[in-house]
């Protein structure tokens, strides 16, 4: 599976998924000067990128396992 870290802005409910510098890079919303450094610390630092990309798998694996949601609604409608 090819990983690659994510770059988003503070709106909505995304900073409750991505944590900046831990699974993503969030930036103000607006604001390209931002995204463009963003993006060059992620193709400049090698470290980071694989980071950023490892936990963010890691962690998206966690949130959206099937058989937790399929587990999760069965209780919501048998209960």
């Amino acid at each position: 599976m090819v990983c690659v870290p994510v770059i988003s802005s503070y709106i909505s409910s995304i900073p409750e998924l991505i944590k900046d510098g831990e699974t993503g890079i969030l930036i103000a919303e607006k604001n390209p000067e931002e995204l463009y450094r963003s993006i060059l610390e992620l193709s400049n630092n090698n470290t980071l990128y694989a980071m950023i990309s490892k936990n963010s798998i890691k962690l998206a694996n966690k949130v959206f396992d099937s058989n937790k949601t399929a587990n999760s609604l069965l209780d919501i409608f048998t209960n």
